[in-house]
């Protein structure tokens, strides 16, 4: 969990759910790489009009948690996953971004291309179920609803997510902000990115949630990467937050694998310049 902010943004549930969707005014790139032959049907049905799609990436929240959900939306045996923190409520260990992997089969997954709903729903795995439902779009991403069944007890919240075609051009990269301000509440914040090696090009969301909070902020990340650095920029999808809000920063590669990045990042918002800290991890 990052370090705390010097504010908690209290908006009212109405404004969020009214903006569950405005990520499809946000253009998100999607990369691609070679499918099979069946892949490539598949491809189609999700109306991806050559895109070459496997796995959409997610932050997710269901609050006070933020989290990282994915489920695959091309391949015959599709699954989901939940990145869980090892323990407590940060990712971040010994000074590095470490988290367990849960694996749910898909037992069953939707997509209408001509509204762009899409839903999904796995099976128990531990006494856990995961389905989701939202509009998604091969450019613009996928933006909805997560519920999170636990024996008798549900939680239900938001996640957005940007579409990746696994293959060595691309990585995703999962982190966290550590704040080096102070909040009223415990907070978190959560970046996912794509970075895709030929062009250069970084696109992911965030999202963030706090203690107390019945809410979560969400948005996009952009950005550039070269071989030294992520430079990042992000701001949040329109009607989550009641003011501008932008941030900027860079990440530093810590080893030659590229496996872990740091680095800093500013957050502009309400005339207040909020200095942080991202620990990150490569995914894939």
């Amino acid at each position: 969990m990052g370090k705390r902010s010097t504010r908690a943004l209290a908006l009212p549930l109405v404004l969020l759910l009214s903006a569950a969707f405005a990520m499809l005014s946000c253009e998100l790139p999607v990369s691609g790489s070679a499918l099979s032959d069946g892949d490539r049907e598949e491809t189609k049905a999700l109306g991806a009009a050559g895109a070459n799609l496997t796995t959409i990436f997610c932050t997710a929240s269901l609050p006070p948690e933020c989290f990282f959900f994915e489920f695959d939306i091309v391949g015959a045996k599709k699954t989901a996953r939940a990145l869980l923190p090892l323990s407590g409520e940060s990712y971040i260990k010994d000074g590095k971004l470490k988290y367990k992997v849960e694996t749910y089969r898909l037992e069953s997954f939707g997509y209408d291309p001509s509204t762009g709903a899409m839903f999904g729903q796995t099976a128990v795995r531990g006494g856990v179920s995961y389905s989701f439902q939202g509009s998604y779009d091969p450019v613009q991403g996928f933006f909805g609803y997560l519920t999170r069944v636990q024996g008798a007890r549900s939680a239900t919240g938001m996640l957005g997510g940007v579409s990746v075609a696994l293959g060595k051009e691309v990585s995703y990269y999962v982190g966290e902000a550590t704040y080096l301000f102070q909040t009223p509440t415990p907070q978190t914040l959560l970046f996912g990115a794509a970075v895709d090696s030929r062009t250069g090009a970084v696109y992911g969301t965030w999202c963030e949630s706090g203690q107390g909070w019945p809410y979560s902020i969400h948005g996009s990340v952009g950005g550039a990467a070269d071989e030294a650095a992520i430079h990042i920029t992000a701001q949040a999808f329109p009607g989550f937050l009641p003011l501008p809000m932008s941030a900027e920063g860079e990440c530093l590669y810590k080893n030659p694998s590229k496996m872990d990045v740091s680095g800093s990042f500013n957050i502009t918002y309400d005339g207040q310049l909020l200095r942080s800290v991202l620990t990150a991890a490569k995914e894939i």
